[in-house]
């Protein structure tokens, strides 16, 4: 499935495939098994092949804007009211009061400020975020969730 994904990728999008990164590069993301690298213009993406979820990986990263997977089957957004306004929340994955990780974590947030998106490290810095119902209701995660709902972040 993934060598087809890749192929589709090359052959409709015109994207090439470039040397990948070392795994070591996500090594604290065991279930990484695998990364093949694409580029098309200066436009580059990761496909990480996993041994079990993609789920455990994706919110281990750094930033909510990188928390999606497309499957074989499906497209995942983790947030998708932040990533479709172009923000970008530093995620509470890292240890905050571990220097390095502070410095990665900001690192993180200039790249993809470059690219547009407005980076925070606390969702309370967007005010009309602050009060959203979502955050009101956080807790009642055996509820079904959608990108149309109120409580979509």
């Amino acid at each position: 499935t993934c060598d087809r994904f890749i192929e589709t990728l090359v052959n409709t999008y015109g994207m090439t495939t470039i040397p990948t990164p070392p795994l070591h590069k996500y090594e604290e993301l065991r279930e990484i098994t695998e990364i093949r690298t694409l580029k098309h213009g200066s436009h580059k993406i990761d496909v990480m092949i996993t041994s079990n979820s993609c789920m455990t990986p994706i919110f281990s990263f750094h930033s909510t804007v990188v928390m999606n997977c497309v499957t074989s089957k499906s497209i995942f957004c983790a947030f998708p009211y932040l990533t479709s306004t172009f923000r970008n929340l530093a995620s509470c994955a890292f240890d905050p009061f571990v220097d390095k990780t502070i410095n990665y974590r900001q690192t993180k947030l200039d790249k993809y400020a470059a690219r547009g998106y407005e980076g925070r490290w606390d969702f309370e810095e967007w005010v009309d975020i602050r009060d959203s119902p979502a955050l009101v209701r956080a807790n009642h995660q055996d509820e079904w969730r959608t990108a149309q709902d109120k409580y979509c972040l």
